[in-house]
């Protein structure tokens, strides 16, 4: 079969169908006779709005008939909340969401207070963005603190994923992200950072975990006062995904994210200098005795009484490797 060059001969050859025809009149709530005039070039979708619904009766062909939508409707009115480029929800955070985020500032112990706040705003970020569960997947990137006598932040780490459903394979690896990543970029600019198609912007690094289903991203600096405390990285299966709409939904959720850390784990951008990250092969073989290291920590300081939280002994532990150079095991010289 040949390939469709435009949006009218792909819905041409989907209707052919004639149940598949019945089922996309029944779900938009129109006419068959309508899908093919608009094949045939009878007629255009009247009002734009008809396109959005074509697109999501279609899920598995998105991506295609938005591109080829594009040729005929270049000026798809991005801000019109019809078009089939901005997602049919509300565009505003649910005002019972800054309610609750803001009872567990207030009454959540401090110990539990930063994952509480990290669970209940991405789990209502990918619902926002992905209720038709074509495939999101967001992260939270922490600048990494440094221990004495090294003052400026070189990196960040992977501490909190959520992903809708439809991305299964992808698990939280808890990798260093330095210069060379789409999140650390934002954070040394302290701006948002979108790249539309990530197969033309291979200057970036993202996890590698997301990479093999990732076609578009955003990176958003978790900011407070002129300081930053790591990044919101959000990808989608789609490219084309993060027009204005989605951007600036998200930016306020990367607000609402600032409340998830203390006023001590926000550094000035002077005191932020990130450097290259070792690939993710290297860092597996430090990471696959992090745990045993971080017990080790907290039981030597429960017998000096000077006992640490978890998190202070993790962030020791990730400290001392990144104080040491990394390499792989063919790097290494002989004994």
């Amino acid at each position: 079969m040949q390939e469709p060059r435009t949006w009218r001969e792909f819905l041409a050859a989907v209707i052919r169908d004639t149940k598949e025809k019945q089922r996309i009149a029944n779900e938009m709530g129109v006419d068959p006779v309508t899908l093919t005039r608009w094949a045939t070039h009878e007629s255009s979708p009247r009002p734009r709005s008809l396109l959005n619904r074509l697109v999501e009766a279609l899920p598995p062909h998105r991506e295609q008939l938005i591109q080829l939508i594009r040729q005929e409707f270049p000026d798809a009115l991005e801000d019109d909340p019809g078009s089939v480029f901005i997602d049919p929800v509300v565009k505003d955070v649910p005002p019972v969401l800054y309610a609750r985020i803001l009872e567990a500032h207030a009454t959540v112990v401090e110990s539990l207070r930063s994952w509480t706040i990290m669970n209940l705003v991405m789990q209502q970020l990918i619902r926002q963005l992905d209720p038709q569960h074509i495939g999101i997947a967001a992260s939270i990137a922490q600048c990494q603190r440094p221990l004495p006598p090294q003052q400026k932040v070189t990196c960040l780490r992977e501490i909190f994923l959520e992903k809708s459903q439809a991305l299964t394979s992808i698990a939280r690896r808890g990798y260093f992200l330095g210069a060379e990543s789409l999140v650390g970029y934002a954070v040394t600019q302290c701006r948002p950072i979108v790249v539309q198609n990530l197969q033309e912007a291979s200057e970036f690094v993202i996890p590698q975990a997301l990479v093999s289903e990732a076609r578009s991203a955003a990176a958003y600096p978790l900011q407070r006062a002129g300081q930053v405390a790591g990044a919101l990285l959000i990808i989608s299966t789609q490219r084309d995904y993060f027009l204005h709409g989605r951007q600036a939904l998200i930016q306020n959720y990367a607000y609402l994210l600032s409340l998830a850390f203390r006023d001590d784990e926000f550094f000035d951008i002077k005191d932020i200098e990130l450097r290259l990250m070792p690939s993710e092969s290297v860092q597996n073989a430090y990471m696959a005795t992090f745990n045993q290291r971080v017990n080790e920590l907290l039981s030597q300081a429960e017998r000096r009484g000077q006992p640490l939280t978890r998190r202070e002994a993790e962030e020791q532990v990730m400290a001392a490797f990144l104080a040491t150079p990394m390499q792989s095991p063919t790097e290494q010289a002989p004994e």
